[in-house]
């Protein structure tokens, strides 16, 4: 008897939950989950910045919100540039592209990047599309957006 009573609950309740929590967050590895957990504010490998990654569905923006320059008119000029452009999202296990573009020479490289785990990420920087790596950094997250 206490079995089935068990069992019912969890049918009415504990499954729809978890159908409504996988419809808004996505299913674990999903694209629409890594952009859920991507979303926040990010330090960069070296701490001169940090960066508010946002998704708009599938593609991934990043903007400088924190940067470590003494110098006010440089530092003017980099809070609000666009770092992180166009990142196609891909499911947890692959690395999602794009490019970056560097904030003071406005040079812009392919990039790579992928979610380690809910604390850091994997960034690459390329030399061309097809070029060699030129920079592999881990970007830790300061401040997640949920």
């Amino acid at each position: 008897m206490n079995t089935t009573i068990y069992l019912l609950i969890a049918a009415v309740v504990i499954l729809p939950t978890l159908l409504i929590l996988f419809q808004y967050l996505g299913f674990p590895g999903s694209i629409q989950y890594v952009g859920w957990k991507i979303s926040g504010i990010w330090k960069n490998g070296s701490g001169t910045f940090q960066v508010l990654i946002h998704n708009n569905g599938p593609i991934v923006r990043g903007h400088v919100v924190w940067a470590n320059e003494n110098d006010q008119t440089e530092k003017r000029k980099l809070i609000g540039a666009l770092v992180l452009k166009e990142v196609q999202l891909k499911p947890f296990w692959r690395w999602s592209k794009g490019t970056y573009i560097d904030p003071i020479t406005n040079q812009e490289f392919p990039l790579r990047l992928r979610l380690r785990n809910n604390k850091n990420l994997s960034v690459h920087f390329f030399e061309s599309l097809n070029g060699e790596v030129l920079i592999k950094e881990e970007w830790e997250l300061v401040n997640p957006l949920l």
